[in-house]
């Protein structure tokens, strides 16, 4: 029976990174999302179907965060709305809490009910300025401003006298937030204007991203940044060409990373094609000059 509950769980946790995935990628577009009649179902579909595997499992806390995006999803099907950066924001500030709660779940620890209802607590205010948003623009009406986000905590550093354990929850807290908001950076400068100063403020983002690598030595993870870096670099690449490929691949690399399969991660065939290969030096030959001649 056991056995057969942990099955059960797993099929839950893989349809559901399947519907996590549809729904960041309405998100991530949502100008597009709500321009689009299907995809708009689509993403209200994805987060109804989380919804009702929660609740057949008894996973209260995934049930209560997908059914607040169900909701959102369900007045934007029936008051259609100009997007905007707010809008944007406070969804996938939602969306980051269910995924986080999905990660858990399927971490070695699980899901415990105190760490549960913490996420839905903090979540909740989000949601509810969200729903107040969300009419407050079908009306027409001036939206309230927004509330004073909680400060967040510092994160921790580790020290080489630092637990693997302790080691494991850092870069899980890194990857889930400062990673995910990384990503969210590039994304909205790859919708800028193609400008040097732009290109430099992405390789910048990528060279954050990889400091992340360094400092928990992520190899794997680190060679995918420097891919993208050096793609971002080639100004022969469009903004258009950049953005669909890049963070498709970082996102999969930070999920691998959160599964505990850094080593799976490599460049997409796309991504590499994009990517000059790093520049080396040839070796001199003091005796014989570099264009062969002698002297």
């Amino acid at each position: 029976m056991a056995s057969e509950q942990s099955q059960i769980m797993g099929f839950f946790i893989e349809e559901s990174r399947d519907h996590l995935g549809t729904i960041e990628r309405g998100l991530l577009n949502l100008g597009s999302t709500l321009d689009d009649r299907e995809m708009l179902d689509e993403v209200f579909r994805a987060a109804h179907s989380i919804k009702g595997g929660a609740a057949m499992l008894g996973l209260p806390g995934i049930q209560t965060v997908s059914h607040r995006l169900e909701d959102c999803f369900k007045i934007l099907k029936d008051n259609p709305i100009a997007t905007d950066q707010r809008l944007e924001s406070l969804f996938l500030q939602i969306f980051d809490s269910l995924q986080e709660l999905v990660d858990r779940l399927q971490s070695p620890d699980g899901l415990n009910e105190q760490d549960s209802e913490r996420v839905v607590a903090d979540v909740d205010p989000i949601c509810q300025e969200l729903i107040t948003y969300i009419n407050c623009l079908s009306r027409g009406d001036v939206p309230p401003e927004p509330a004073n986000p909680p400060a967040q905590a510092s994160l921790p550093v580790t020290s080489p006298l630092s637990t693997q354990s302790e080691e494991d929850s850092a870069l899980h807290l890194i990857m889930t937030s400062d990673v995910l908001a990384r990503l969210r950076e590039m994304l909205q400068l790859f919708k800028q204007p193609d400008t040097p100063k732009t290109r430099q403020s992405l390789r910048q983002l990528c060279q954050l991203l990889a400091q992340v690598g360094e400092q928990f030595e992520l190899e794997a993870w680190t060679r995918l940044v420097k891919t993208a870096q050096r793609a971002i670099a080639n100004t022969d690449n469009t903004f258009t060409s950049l953005a669909a490929v890049i963070i498709k691949d970082l996102k999969q690399g930070q999920e691998l990373v959160l599964g505990n399969r850094e080593s799976e991660i490599s460049p997409s065939p796309a991504l590499s094609e994009l990517a000059p290969a790093p520049e080396r030096e040839a070796p001199q030959d003091i005796n014989h000059p570099a264009d062969g001649r002698s002297q």
